[in-house]
């Protein structure tokens, strides 16, 4: 199936293939914007520095690996669906690169989209100036720690020696490909941001802040994309200056958010919100999987109930494991993209876990649900998560109030940190069958296992919502709800901690409210109860206790009807 991008110009609709080689390019309908794209990559690359030319015989004669270079074509649209530009990317094929001869170590982090969330609730609560920014030429900023060799580009005539001899590119720069580049970038600007005086969260090693004279800046990195908040706009030029003052360079002009991670980005000034929406990437996925059927009817809900009993493939043979492949592929990128959503759609997370548990051999059913997932998202494109309100001016409107607090589905719950969760016992069991029938179709044991959820909220908007398998079965209610309470818990650590940072100390210094709905798990956090039953869990309920009693969490009683929390652990009908 081939997959085009589309984009608008002024006089219709334009449909473009993205080739896949320098030959698909050149043979192409837009061929010369192609050839323009190729010609400002190697300008670039010549431009920093990334390499030079060494006889073809150097690395032999070092026992080094020549790489292969490729071209990888993308047509950029922009967030209004307008196009941006045809770019190509010259790419290492890093799959053939091996570690301790051609790089050392290759691990980079980025921000988490939580704390991405969070540095832009703090601006806006802040009313801060929000800025992004793209650094141009990222990874061919940092020099390369180890020895690389590389054929020249395909599709371009080859430079020769002054005596005709072969010759080969060394690389100076790890540029784009090279399993390394991301984390030599990520330390060079590490150490940039924090020469110029940003101090690095500990909670989230790419999350800064910086308190200076002229103002405050909150920051996380993500790969070579900025994004944050200034006090002023002074600090901000100051911090601009400094950047650029150390080797690096902007794509374009920095400028207030448009799109993050993807993701649409709308901020109302007036009524102090912001919006994330992911209208584009959905028409995306639905012109990539539902070209080919009729134009599907809104539903209801994400999924139907019988998602949660879907089953493994039966055995199959090699002939049929080739044959559903080419639809496993599809499935297992629809379900890629449909996790990456979730981020901002909470409503879909439950039905994306439950799918999730079949990436490996995904079966047609499975295929169809995912669809179905798609087909909900479609008729709702211009959903997605808002945080702020009117009633948040300042930071100090996201501390909880002193009184108790309010239950999670009230009209009258405030803006502040608080978090549901919930666990759905596994009622599964083990379907009688003879040892043939077993072997022919196995059932999943991991059915057994049960689903846990729960849901972190601030500035009256889901700031993470999960639901998965616990990673073992729980024999009964209260074992599944303590491992479910102390997995939240846990993940509350980073989000308090990270919050504490970008608000300067202003916020994640009270408790933080555990809305629960079983009565033991609650007993148990407070150690008020034996433990003999849940002796297995050992671990887990010293965890929750111990969250408690250092004031990270409190735990709270809300009936299991009032409960956000149980929409992530099973499908809920419409009434």
């Amino acid at each position: 199936m081939l997959c085009y991008v589309v984009y608008y110009t002024d006089t219709g609709v334009a449909r473009v293939i993205e080739p896949k080689s320098v030959k698909d390019a050149l043979n192409s309908l837009q061929a010369d914007q192609w050839i323009m794209a190729i010609d400002a990559e190697v300008a670039n690359l010549r431009s920093h520095s990334a390499y030079h030319l060494v006889p073809r015989s150097e690395p032999l004669q070092k026992g080094k690996r020549i790489l292969r270079l490729t071209f990888v074509f993308k047509v950029k649209v922009k967030a209004d669906m307008t196009l941006e530009k045809f770019k190509a990317r010259l790419c290492v094929v890093g799959s053939s690169m091996q570690q301790g001869t051609d790089f050392w170590e290759s691990y980079s982090a980025t921000a988490r989209t939580t704390s991405i969330k969070l540095i832009i609730i703090s601006t806006v609560a802040s009313q801060w100036i929000d800025f992004h920014f793209d650094l141009y030429g990222a990874f061919l900023t940092a020099g390369i720690d180890t020895d690389v060799y590389t054929d020249q580009p395909p599709g371009l005539p080859p430079e020769v020696g002054p005596n005709g001899e072969a010759m080969v590119w060394k690389l100076d720069k790890a540029i784009y490909g090279t399993v390394q580049a991301a984390r030599l970038f990520a330390i060079k600007l590490r150490t940039a941001l924090l020469d110029i005086g940003f101090e690095r969260c500990i909670d989230d090693p790419s999350v800064y802040r910086l308190d200076h004279k002229l103002g405050r800046i909150i920051l996380g990195t993500h790969v070579d994309d900025g994004i944050g908040g200034a006090s002023t706009q002074a600090v901000l030029d100051w911090f601009y200056q400094n950047l650029l003052s150390r080797d690096f360079q902007f794509s374009a002009d920095p400028g207030p958010w448009i799109t993050l991670l993807g993701f649409g980005v709308k901020r109302d000034h007036a009524r102090h919100t912001v919006t994330l929406s992911a209208r584009k990437y959905i028409e995306t996925m639905y012109h990539d999987h539902m070209a080919d059927d009729a134009k599907a009817c809104n539903v209801p809900t994400p999924a139907l109930p019988d998602v949660a009993t879907f089953q493994p493939p039966p055995a199959e043979t090699d002939a049929q494991a080739a044959a559903a492949e080419p639809m496993r592929k599809l499935c297992r990128a629809l379900i890629g993209s449909l996790l990456y959503i979730a981020q901002i759609h909470p409503g879909i997370v439950e039905a994306v876990a439950r799918l999730c548990a079949f990436m490996a051999k995904p079966t047609v059913e499975v295929y169809r649900a995912a669809k179905r997932v798609l087909t909900w998202l479609w008729h709702r494109k211009d959903l997605g998560v808002t945080y702020g309100g009117p009633d948040i001016t300042c930071l100090e409107d996201l501390i909880p109030p002193d009184a108790a607090p309010i239950a999670p589905m009230s009209p009258r719950r405030g803006p502040h940190l608080t978090c549901c969760v919930d666990s759905d016992l596994s009622k599964a069991t083990m379907p009688a069958a003879t040892v043939s029938e077993a072997t022919a179709n196995p059932a999943d044991r991991n059915s057994s296992r049960s689903q846990l959820g729960y849901e972190i909220s601030i500035a009256h908007g889901c700031l993470e919502a999960v639901s998965r398998r616990q990673v073992s079965v729980a024999v009964d209610a209260a074992a599944a709800e303590v491992f479910a309470a102390s997995t939240a818990a846990a993940s509350l650590i980073t989000v308090v901690g990270t919050l504490r940072f970008v608000s300067f100390g202003i916020l994640g210094t009270t408790p933080v409210p555990l809305w629960c709905d079983n009565e033991a798990c609650i007993m148990v956090s407070k150690d008020a109860t034996s433990l003999k039953r849940l002796s297995y869990i050992t671990r887990r309920v010293r965890l929750l206790q111990e969250l408690a009693a250092h004031g990270v969490v409190v735990l709270h009683k809300v009936p299991g009807t009032a409960n956000p929390a149980d929409a992530l652990t099973k499908v809920l009908a419409l009434k």
